[in-house]
């Protein structure tokens, strides 16, 4: 697809236009994050997705789903980082990414509570809780470009239910808009 753009001067009054701004034309690019605590237990040994229509994400909070259909859709999300903070004794067992149908990595991220790889936020349970250190979501390995398909993070317990409010999971990324050019 060939996409050219008029040059247009660097200046306070064109600084909007430029991407990532708010004004630009026909394609947009922004930065995108998300965050979303488990709103309801999970069921043992089941996949649990963080989507309203399941109940598992609050209704009066739909910016938290981590469900993303863009099948119908000419946007795409590049999903950058991922992170997973284990709070009280949540019986986490794996994270992964499920994009048209597929899991990604193939065996999930072992996201136990005391040896998470994706760990962000306060340092705790690694250090002691008085400690003021603070990690930021971890990038995953490679992006993960979600375009034409439905894209989502899925948590899996180890066999016992995991409480409501036990699980919060950041991720961050870009997400790219198409917009028709013309005037």
């Amino acid at each position: 697809i060939p996409l050219a753009k008029a040059s247009m001067p660097v200046d306070y009054l064109n600084w909007r236009k430029l991407p990532g701004g708010q004004m630009q034309e026909g394609v947009k690019i922004y930065p995108f994050m998300r965050f979303v605590r488990n709103h309801a237990a999970t069921t043992p040994n089941f996949p649990y997705s963080f989507q309203i229509r399941l109940g598992n994400v609050s209704g009066d909070a739909p910016w938290q789903e981590l469900y993303f259909d863009l099948s119908e859709e000419r946007n795409c999300l590049i999903w950058k980082g991922l992170g997973v903070r284990v709070d009280g004794l949540a019986h986490l067992y794996k994270t992964y990414l499920k994009i048209a149908g597929f899991d990604h990595p193939k065996d999930g991220i072992f996201t136990e509570r005391d040896q998470n790889p994706l760990h962000y936020g306060h340092i705790f349970p690694a250090a002691p809780v008085t400690e003021v250190y603070f990690r930021s979501i971890p990038k995953l390995q490679m992006p993960h470009y979600i375009y034409n398909e439905i894209g989502e993070a899925v948590i899996l317990d180890d066999g016992t239910a995991i409480a409501a409010n036990e699980v919060v999971l950041a991720m961050n990324g870009t997400l790219v808009t198409v917009e028709e050019w013309g005037g």
